[in-house]
């Protein structure tokens, strides 16, 4: 059996542009991937309709004034294909995820079983550095959010998917309607606001804080531990409210 083995990128003093310069066709190969994701009918379906979602997503980063607008627009540049803007904005990630206690203290289990094509052969490790302190992320090039990440001695993170709002309707209708609401709201995706999170946050309460009240674009699911017992916790959010699971 053929294991793939995770690269380790030391990107300390740089920046995820750097890593896409470094991994440019892992980064196209994601794209092209995403649009493969059901066949040959989303392939097809793709090259019809993702010039008007790039730019639907493109404007709304600009709208909502996001911090990572310059990044994401040079990862466009880089690359120069179609899907760069929706990428970011996908937010279609689900994975399993938890907190648990173990000898006294909290570990988090983290397994990616997303049904998104070409993850697993391009996932990298990267080390970053903030003003308050370096962090691990599991991450890929031209992905400017951060869905899985570990903070030596302050905590560690991970983001799934919420469950989907549903309208009484036909399930990609409720689909249509979900992304409706969410172009009307200016608060941060949440692979945004986690990157925030690994770059300014010194410790587990903060951390807790800025996850639990800092508004969102979408509903979205956040585990959290921390370095000591009983720092571990589900944060369930909505746009502008949480429910903390201790």
């Amino acid at each position: 059996m053929i294991k793939n083995i995770i690269p380790l990128i030391d990107l300390r003093g740089k920046t995820p542009i750097d890593l896409l310069r470094a991994y440019p066709d892992s980064a196209r190969t994601l794209v092209v991937s995403a649009r493969k994701s059901y066949g040959v009918v989303s392939n097809i379906a793709s090259g019809l309709i993702l010039p008007f979602i790039d730019k639907k997503s493109h404007n709304w980063l600009i709208r909502t004034h996001n911090p990572f607008l310059h990044e994401i627009e040079t990862f466009d540049s880089i690359l120069g294909m179609r899907g760069v803007f929706s990428l970011n904005l996908s937010y279609e990630w689900g994975c399993t995820s938890g907190a648990y206690r173990n000898n006294g203290t909290i570990g988090m289990m983290r397994i990616l079983d997303w049904p998104f094509p070409s993850l697993g052969k391009n996932i990298l490790v990267v080390l970053q550095n903030s003003k308050v302190g370096d962090f691990y992320n599991i991450t890929w090039p031209g992905i400017s959010g951060i869905f899985n990440a570990v903070a030596p001695a302050r905590f560690c993170a991970a983001l799934n998917l919420a469950p989907m709002r549903r309208h009484g309707s036909f399930l990609p209708f409720d689909w249509l309607k979900n992304r409706k609401i969410m172009h009307r709201q200016t608060g941060l995706p949440p692979a945004h606001l986690l990157r925030q999170v690994f770059e300014q946050a010194p410790d587990y309460n903060t951390a807790k804080e800025m996850l639990s009240k800092t508004p969102l674009a979408v509903p979205a699911i956040f585990t959290l531990t921390g370095l000591e017992s009983g720092e571990g916790c589900i944060i369930e959010r909505l746009e502008n409210s949480a429910q903390i699971r201790e």
